[in-house]
């Protein structure tokens, strides 16, 4: 049972005055005060929820987006004709390679050494990572195949490669290499001879 008191304070013989009286609410009163805590409780508790959904609410979308949507840092493009750096002929050449700010990478990488090459073949492949080297030089990654011409047939899949833009620019100044660990490192060395190679 709540007690409810009135104002303190006695009368003029000392005897305690009648409005300190405890005052007993009625049947069913208390219940009712009960109650309305109960549900000013529940009402801030329901505000507190609220508000940390709403937070976590906001926050995982971001995340999510973010995640789910690296953005595009820099584009690489480039093509032509290059000379090999040790004299076994030249080559034709294609890329084109967006770099993502999570490391990914999505493009295409293409070179082909002509009839009369000491290799003749194409050797193509889709990009799918990249790094910026302690150099300062811009390597991209991915999975390819290569298929030779005559006199040489074969066909060779799911071949790692990696190639190194050492310099970009156009002929005289543009230079790449091709690096395919099944094949025991770097297979081309290539100065541009006609075309470029820019990252934008």
């Amino acid at each position: 049972m709540r007690v409810i008191l009135t104002r303190a304070g006695r009368d003029e013989k000392g005897n305690r005055d009648s409005r300190l009286a405890p005052v007993v609410p009625a049947p069913g009163q208390h219940q009712l005060l009960n109650k309305e805590e109960e549900f000013k409780m529940r009402k801030q508790l329901f505000a507190v929820s609220l508000v940390g959904l709403l937070v976590i609410g906001l926050s995982l979308p971001l995340t999510t987006t973010a995640a789910a949507h690296p953005s595009v840092v820099a584009t690489i493009n480039g093509g032509g004709v290059a000379d090999m750096d040790d004299g076994e002929g030249p080559s034709l050449f294609g890329m084109g390679v967006k770099l993502l700010s999570d490391g990914s990478a999505q493009g295409f990488f293409d070179c082909v050494d002509q009839m009369g090459d000491s290799f003749p073949g194409n050797f193509y492949g889709q990009v799918t990572s990249w790094s910026l080297n302690e150099d300062g030089t811009i390597s991209y990654s991915g999975i390819g195949k290569v298929v030779s011409f005559p006199p040489y047939f074969f066909v060779a899949h799911n071949l790692e490669f990696t190639v190194t833009i050492q310099a970009f620019g156009g002929p005289g100044v543009g230079h790449w290499t091709l690096d395919v660990p099944e094949f025991g490192g770097v297979i081309c060395w290539e100065t541009i001879r006609t075309g470029q190679v820019v990252i934008h």
